[in-house]
This record gives C-alpha cells, sequence and structure tokens, in this order.
C-alpha cells in the first residue's frame, strides 16, 4: 500500500497540519487530520529525531521508527524555509520489506560454531539407548480383518 504525508504551514495562526492519505481503489483517501504548534514542531525538529517523532506521535497517528525517520529526514529542510508552505512526503509500505545492509564481517559462522564447543565424535553421546519399536497391539481385530 502506498501512502503520501502532508505537512501544511499556516504561519499567519502558527499552526502545521499534518494529513496521513492511503491508497484505497487507485485513489488516496486522509485517514489522519492533526494540528500542532508549528513553533513547537520546528523545535522539536533541531532537537532531534526522538523528540520529533515523541511530538509528532498520537494516539489515532503513530507512524512506525522507520516511517518516522523519513518524516523526520524530510522535514528538517521544510521546517529550516520559511517560503515553504507545503510538502508532501510519499511512501510505499514495500520500503519497510526491505532488508538493511548487513556487512560481511559481522557474524562468521565459523565463530558461531566454535563458540558453541566441541563437537567432536567423541563428545557425542547416545542419550536414549531403549528399543523405539511400537509394542501396540489392537484389542479387536475382527472388524479389520474382513
Amino acid at each position: 500500500m502506498r501512502y503520501k504525508y502532508t505537512f501544511e504551514k499556516d504561519t499567519k495562526n502558527d499552526v502545521l497540519n499534518v494529513f496521513e492519505s492511503g491508497e484505497v481503489d487507485n485513489s488516496f483517501v486522509v485517514m489522519y487530520e492533526g494540528a500542532y504548534a508549528l513553533g513547537e514542531m520546528i523545535a522539536v525538529s533541531k532537537e532531534g529525531l526522538e523528540q520529533f517523532l515523541a511530538k509528532l506521535r498520537k494516539k489515532n497517528f503513530f507512524p512506525d521508527t522507520k516511517i518516522g525517520i523519513k518524516l523526520y529526514e524530510a522535514t528538517l529542510d521544510f521546517f529550516s524555509k520559511k517560503s515553504e508552505e507545503k510538502i508532501v512526503i510519499d511512501y510505499a509500505d514495500v520500503e519497510s520489506l526491505v532488508p538493511e545492509e548487513i556487512e560481511e564481517d559481522d557474524i562468521e559462522v565459523d565463530d558461531l560454531l566454535a563458540a558453541d564447543g566441541d563437537t567432536s565424535e567423541d563428545v557425542i553421546k547416545e542419550i536414549d539407548t531403549e528399543d523405539d519399536t511400537p509394542k501396540f497391539k489392537p484389542e479387536n481385530t475382527s472388524e479389520h480383518e474382513e
């Protein structure tokens, strides 16, 4: 599903309007509309991501961290420019499925195996020595013989 996040400045009233729209049947429908104090949002965006998300999130609007990072990074420049009145941020939930890059030397399989201990044949012992043959005998076999 695709989403659009719209941030609109109303400098006359010191209000930041935030809209979240989701794609339904090839058109976008507004799913959330909220108003924030513009001055406060500009101030918390300068403080960092965590403060920005804490101020942005509400009971009915709680973007996850990946979306939050994208919104924060996109609005940094938006808040610093007074001439910009509106910004639209597109997001496809497919983006959240893309794995983060893993460096090659992060995990070494040989190191993990060595950390487990010695797995040579001498160390491995038989735990169960009992015979596992089923010992089930049906009580009434007359129905099954016909």
